[in-house]
């Protein structure tokens, strides 16, 4: 992925250090969008692009420590950068508990910060990338009949087929049909592959049934 289809956020309330930090990020070509408070930030945050937010703590308003609670409140995921004068110990556990991936003491040494910036967008890509692929499993899933998915979450269990129609209370050549209409709904070639497809986006039920029997 370029790196004018990421975005860098920058939450500062100095001006000084919102442009320092533009002039830094566009100096390597990626691309930037400065707000000067948390508020604001919220106000105009795209969630569907990848992206990193590097988020100053001390502001007045709601601080760098308190949009991170918010964004969590939300259910809102970016990978965080967070920069401060002021750091100390507990201030960075906080922030390392409430999701920020990495913690800077200002003034901000060029290299490290923009070697954080990449990590936090590379690893926000990859998680897209994996819910996307998350998502379309689960599409799969959901094309099958109640009964078939019974069958399928047993076969991605491992259980013998003979097992399973024993315990289903149906007969075998049933059994073959519904594996056959599993295996044809899913696209998996395997039940490896099956396997891996419920464990990634089947219920919470459907993949203890399958830890359960491993």
């Amino acid at each position: 992925m370029a790196d004018d289809e990421t975005v860098v956020f920058v939450v500062d309330d100095e001006q000084e250090m919102r442009d320092s930090l533009s002039d830094l990020f566009a100096a390597v070509g990626r691309r930037t969008v400065t707000f000067p408070s948390s508020e604001s930030f919220l106000e105009s945050f795209d969630s569907t692009v990848p992206s990193c937010l590097v988020l100053d703590v001390r502001m007045p308003g709601m601080d760098g420590i308190e949009l991170l609670r918010e964004l969590r409140n939300r259910s809102l995921s970016v990978p965080t950068v967070v920069i401060t004068a002021y750091g100390d110990v507990p201030m960075a556990v906080d922030a390392l508990k409430l999701g920020a991936s990495d913690f800077i003491q200002k003034p901000c040494r060029a290299q490290p910060l923009l070697e954080s910036v990449a990590r936090c967008i590379d690893q926000d890509i990859l998680t897209r990338e994996q819910d996307r692929k998350r998502a379309r499993m689960a599409e799969r899933l959901e094309r099958l009949t109640t009964r078939e998915r019974e069958v399928a979450v047993l076969l991605a269990a491992g259980k013998a087929g003979k097992r399973i129609a024993s315990e289903l209370f149906i007969s075998y050549n049933t059994l073959q049909n519904h594996r056959q209409h599993v295996m044809h709904k899913t696209g998996a070639d395997s039940a490896a592959e099956l396997t891996l497809m419920v464990l990634e986006a089947g219920t919470d039920q459907e993949r203890r049934t399958i830890h359960k029997n491993a």
